[in-house]
């Protein structure tokens, strides 16, 4: 990595590509001997990789696991069913095309301290551009 500066700082008009592919190999096998280490590392304690992986979404799974919700009547369930039940219903009430209470909508919105200012307004009203689509496209991968 040194010899890799020296050659920069001694051969300031030679390409960056250069070096930045030398470099980029130097920091690959640098990386390449971190995960042998840490294989060695699992493998001296008795522990393989896909034990740790595995506990990793055991603690995930545990960390989401629903074991008891309040179903519309406020009542607690326990079941799977009554689970993905409650959900269900919680959900299709919260989307349904009901009548809004206006005296809870107008409580809500007058303890909104923050507004858009005009200009802000003014590009949510506007159409989304084919370019603002594919930026926010790309971002979800």
């Amino acid at each position: 990595m040194i010899l890799l500066i020296v050659l920069i700082i001694f051969h300031p008009r030679k390409k960056g590509r250069i070096f930045s592919k030398r470099l980029k190999a130097l920091i690959l096998k640098d990386l390449e001997g971190v995960k042998t280490r840490s294989r060695v590392q699992w493998l001296e304690e008795g522990e393989k990789p896909t034990r740790f992986f595995f506990k990793l979404e055991r603690e995930c799974a545990d960390k989401n696991f629903v074991s008891s919700i309040l179903d519309d009547s406020g009542r607690k369930v326990f079941s799977r069913e009554d689970i993905e039940r409650a959900h269900v219903n919680f959900y299709t009430d919260l989307f349904s095309p009901e009548a809004i209470d206006d005296s809870c909508t107008r409580e809500l919105l007058d303890s909104v301290s923050r507004t858009l200012s005009p200009a802000d307004r003014e590009l949510c009203e506007e159409n989304i551009s084919l370019a603002e689509l594919a930026d926010a496209s790309i971002a979800l991968v």
